[in-house]
C-alpha cells in the first residue's frame, strides 16, 4: 500500500512500510504541546526509505535570494533546525516510542549502519539558484554532519522538476 500527501503544493507518494510522517506524528505533537513555542521541535515533512537510505525530506514553496542576507540566513537556520530536530525525533521514536506510527522498514533498519540523506525541495527555484542554498545548508549543518558521520554529498537541495525526475514527487 502507498500513502499520498501534499506539501508545499507538491504531491508525495511512498510505500507505507517505508514512511514516517514525522511532521504529523503523535510524539512530536505531544512534546510540543508540553513546551512553549520557543522550545518546541520542528520537523521535516517525512522520513522515508529511498534506495536503502533513511531520507529526511523538507519541502518549501520558495526560498529567499541569497543576497537578502537576513531573510536568507533565517531561512537556512530554520531548514537546518528542522533536519536536526527530525533526526532527534526519529531516533527517539525508534528507540523509546514503539507506539509511533512508522513504516516497518524504517522501524527495522539497523541504526548503526544505515546511510542518511537530507533533501530540501524548493518548488519554485531555478536550477541556477540551487547551489548557493545547498552550500549554505551544508555549511550550517557541518557539525551535525560530522556528529552523524553523514557525507555532505548526501545533502541535496533540489527543485520540483529534479524531484519529479528522481521520483520523489508525483
Amino acid at each position: 500500500m502507498t500513502q499520498s500527501f501534499s506539501e508545499s503544493d507538491m504531491n508525495f507518494e511512498f510505500e507505507d512500510d517505508c514512511l514516517y510522517r514525522i511532521e504529523e506524528s503523535s510524539l512530536l505533537s505531544k512534546v510540543n504541546k508540553r513546551t512553549d513555542k520557543t522550545n518546541s521541535y520542528s520537523a521535516c515533512e517525512c522520513v522515508v526509505m529511498i534506495n536503502g537510505d533513511v531520507t529526511l525530506i523538507e519541502a518549501k514553496t520558495s526560498a529567499p535570494h541569497p543576497n537578502s542576507k537576513e531573510n536568507f540566513n533565517e531561512f537556512i537556520d530554520k531548514v537546518a533546525s528542522k533536519f536536526r530536530d527530525t533526526m532527534m525525533v526519529f531516533y527517539a521514536a525508534r528507540l523509546r516510542h514503539p507506539e509511533e506510527a512508522m513504516g516497518s522498514k524504517l522501524r527495522g533498519v539497523n541504526l548503526e549502519t544505515i546511510g542518511y540523506r537530507l533533501i530540501l525541495i524548493i518548488r519554485k527555484h531555478e536550477n541556477k539558484w540551487l547551489p548557493p542554498v545547498s552550500d549554505a545548508v551544508k555549511y550550517k549543518l557541518r557539525p551535525f554532519l560530522r556528529l552523524w558521520n553523514i557525507k555532505d554529498t548526501n545533502i541535496k537541495v533540489i527543485n520540483e522538476s529534479i524531484a519529479k525526475e528522481e521520483n520523489i514527487i508525483k
